[in-house]
């Protein structure tokens, strides 16, 4: 569409502009006032509360996005430590003398144990008591 055609709404915001000092919206909206279903005063009041809620909504956002990054972090290290557990098991790290790996079929470490064998290897391992 050409820009002759393009009408803008009454009270529509224009464009969101990032503060740059701190990465957050702010909105510049076209100063007509909306009529609508309520009073003039009402609509006016209602659209303030829009922007500044938006506002709020970065803010959280922001906030959010930092702790997700800490706890992936947190998750990172721990499955690390899974992963390494689990390749100890496997033997594909090499462990000391002692720690062979194990292979049979009951056994607590056993690589595929299917139903009940399950239940017996926990069993002779103590789990259920």
């Amino acid at each position: 569409m050409s820009g002759k055609n393009e009408k803008k709404k009454k009270g529509e915001i224009k464009k969101i502009v990032t503060d740059k000092s701190e990465g957050i919206r702010k909105i510049v909206t076209d100063k007509r006032k909306k009529k609508g279903r309520n009073a003039r005063g009402a609509k006016k009041t209602r659209k303030g509360e829009k922007e500044r809620d938006l506002i709020k909504n970065d803010r959280r956002k922001i906030e959010e996005s930092e702790k997700k990054e800490n706890v992936r972090e947190r998750k990172g290290k721990k499955m690390n430590l899974k992963k390494r557990r689990n390749e100890r098991k496997n033997g594909s790290i090499a462990r000391g003398e002692n720690e062979k790996r194990k292979s049979g079929k009951n056994g607590e470490n056993a690589r595929s144990v299917k139903g009940e064998n399950v239940k017996n290897a926990k069993r002779k391992n103590g789990k259920f008591a």
